[in-house]
């Protein structure tokens, strides 16, 4: 059975996520404060991601959602996840695919003011 996309995105950020959380309490033990606030920081950022991708997913089964989830919900990621993590074990073809997602749904969000490419979105390509 064919896996849906955003139950791929949920289960990377989930895992980013609790990557993040235990890099902070480890860095907390031994005392490095501003590197576990940093590290903390990124985890509540990534649930907060999730949490939007999984109200975003469930407005469009309702069908109350006029642009598409998953641009929506990699937008989310890209603002307040750690992209570069996320996106470092896919392919190429699967990362431009992500950064078109958010480019198109942060386009959707300014009314095309014509803003142009996001900063640091295509990393690999720098």
């Amino acid at each position: 059975m064919a896996e849906f996309p955003w139950r791929a995105l949920v289960r990377g950020v989930t895992a980013a996520e609790r990557e993040h959380r235990s890099r902070a309490d480890t860095l907390w033990r031994d005392h490095d404060v501003i590197s576990a606030v940093r590290e903390r920081g990124i985890a509540d950022g990534l649930s907060i991601a999730r949490e939007h991708h999984a109200q975003v997913v469930a407005q469009a089964r309702a069908g109350e959602l006029g642009p598409d989830p998953y641009d929506g919900a990699m937008h989310s990621v890209w603002l307040h996840g750690d992209w570069r993590w996320l996106t470092r074990n896919m392919t190429t073809e699967e990362r431009e695919a992500a950064a078109d997602a958010v480019q198109r749904h942060s386009n959707l969000l300014n009314d095309g003011d014509g803003a142009g490419e996001l900063t640091s979105l295509r990393w690999w390509a720098e």
